[in-house]
C-alpha cells in the first residue's frame, strides 16, 4: 500500500520533470537542412549589410525602395545560391545563440572596415592620379605657351635682321 501511495506521488512529479525538459529541448533551434557554415554566413551578411547601405542611401534620395530590396536580396541570394528560406533558417540558428551571433556579426563588421579602408585607399590613389594628370597637362600647357614664345620671339628676332 505505501508502495502504491509512493508511486502515486512521483509519477507526477516523474511525469512533470520529463515535460520541463521536453519544453526546453522544444525551444532549441535545428541547424537547417541547408546549413550555412559560419564562413558562408559572415559572407552573406557582409554583402546584405552592403545591400541593406545602399537601400539606406538610396532612401535619402526619396526613392521607393520596395521593388530595390527585393532585387537587392535576390542578388545577394543568387550569388550565394540560397534561398530567402535558407536565409531566414539559417538566421534564426545563428541568432539562437548570442555568442555564436556575436562572433558572426563581428566578423561582418571586420569585413565591412576592411572594405571600406580599400574604397578608401583606392579613392585616394584615384584622386593621386588625377592630379599627377592634371600637373602634367598644366605642364605641357607652360611648355607650349614657353615654346610659341620662343617661336614668336625668334620670328620677331629674324624679321629685324
Amino acid at each position: 500500500m505505501e508502495t502504491k501511495i509512493i508511486l502515486k506521488l512521483i509519477a507526477p512529479l516523474l511525469l512533470l520533470m520529463i515535460s520541463s525538459c521536453y519544453n526546453v529541448n522544444k525551444n532549441e533551434v535545428v541547424k537547417p537542412g541547408h546549413f550555412f557554415n559560419e564562413e558562408k554566413m559572415i559572407n552573406v551578411l557582409t554583402d546584405i549589410q552592403i545591400a541593406e547601405g545602399t537601400l539606406s542611401y538610396e532612401r535619402t534620395k526619396r526613392i521607393d525602395i520596395k521593388d530595390l530590396k527585393a532585387a537587392y536580396y535576390n542578388q545577394v541570394f543568387l550569388k550565394y545560391g540560397i534561398t530567402a528560406v535558407d536565409f531566414k533558417q539559417n538566421m534564426d540558428y545563428y541568432n539562437s545563440s548570442p555568442e555564436r551571433i556575436e562572433k558572426v556579426l563581428e566578423k561582418v563588421l571586420e569585413n565591412i572596415n576592411q572594405m571600406q579602408g580599400d574604397l578608401e585607399r583606392k579613392i585616394a590613389d584615384s584622386l593621386r592620379v588625377i592630379r599627377v594628370q592634371d600637373s602634367i597637362r598644366k605642364a605641357d600647357s607652360i611648355v607650349l605657351i614657353i615654346r610659341n614664345d620662343s617661336l614668336r620671339l625668334l620670328d620677331s628676332l629674324n624679321a629685324h635682321d
